[in-house]
């Protein structure tokens, strides 16, 4: 049988039990709501049930009281009595004022909290309805990223067989115009070949007809004058041969422009692809951005989340 308490707790509800029967000196108000309002009202912890009642049995073996007993020299006439009703009842109301206090500040802090999260739930509402749309324009843009890459991949494709082509066209021409002026230096040559041996032949023809001018007489002077003739011809035969070779190099220019206004169409869709790769590498950029955005977007969220959290956790520990 214990005559002082061994634990701290059972000490606590050792006083407050004493304190009880002081008052009282009933067993039968010694319950465990009033030991734990007891407690509550001496600044203490009121406990579980289990253990209030295990320290009420110590406590009733150590005073030799049992649960019928009753203190027969308690009277409201006697002066310590008295003095215990007054302690009691100023503690009884000290300790209800402190009660309603700490409820009305519990209320306003509950309030208060109570419009924070609001708050913070309506932000967090914000900020997700936020995040939806920029989650649906990120897919989007995605989407349209995909699509102008495979746009760009043909343009690419695209640009390099009009590059083969343009490249196959160039050699193609190079080899006509190289065939054309081999064609005309080689008629230009059979021409002057034809003019020289021409030339020789009425060089002799003339001085042929010069040994033969003292003998044939008046046909020298005919003869002289077809050889004349002759000559006129063939004047004209090699202006004609001429003007065939200039027109061959007058071919050979419009098909040298030609191939040049070609290139320059190939350069003005050259410069266009190279305009839309930096388009598409300004996307990319902005698609950068947008993500660091988000990012950035998804750290508040899950700041606003903990901050909810961190509420909830409080408003638990008040609860």
């Amino acid at each position: 049988m214990l005559d002082t308490p061994l634990r701290r707790r059972e000490q606590e509800v050792w006083q407050a039990l004493d304190e009880l029967w002081a008052i009282h000196g009933d067993f039968k108000y010694l319950t465990g709501d009033a030991i734990r309002e007891r407690l509550w009202a001496l600044g203490k912890s009121r406990g579980s049930p289990n253990e209030i009642y295990k320290y009420r049995k110590t406590w009733a073996e150590s005073h030799k009281i049992s649960s019928g007993d009753r203190d027969v020299g308690f009277s409201l006439d006697d002066p310590i009595t008295r003095a215990a009703r007054l302690v009691h009842d100023e503690i009884t109301q000290k300790a209800q004022e402190q009660i309603e206090k700490i409820k009305s500040d519990f209320i306003q802090k509950e309030e208060k909290y109570q419009k924070d999260f609001l708050s913070i739930k309506s932000s967090l509402d914000s900020l997700l309805f936020e995040y939806n749309n920029l989650e649906k324009n990120y897919t989007q843009t995605k989407l349209e990223f995909l699509e102008e890459k495979e746009m760009r991949k043909t343009l690419e494709l695209a640009f390099e067989s009009e590059k083969q082509r343009f490249a196959d066209f160039s050699q193609e021409k190079a080899n006509h115009i190289l065939q054309l002026k081999n064609n005309s230096e080689g008629q230009i040559r059979e021409i002057k070949d034809i003019f020289e041996k021409n030339i020789l032949e009425k060089n002799n023809i003339i001085n042929k007809l010069e040994e033969e001018k003292k003998i044939l007489g008046i046909e020298y002077s005919e003869n002289l004058n077809q050889v004349k003739t002759d000559n006129y011809n063939l004047k004209i035969l090699i202006a004609k041969q001429e003007d065939k070779i200039s027109l061959l190099y007058s071919d050979i220019d419009t098909h040298k422009q030609n191939i040049q206004e070609k290139n320059n169409i190939i350069l003005e869709k050259e410069k266009h692809i190279v305009i839309e790769i930096t388009k598409k590498e300004i996307l990319q950029k902005e698609l950068l951005e947008y993500k660091i955005e988000l990012k950035q977007e998804r750290y508040l969220v899950k700041s606003s989340e903990t901050k909810l959290a961190r509420l909830r956790a409080l408003n638990l520990c008040y609860e």
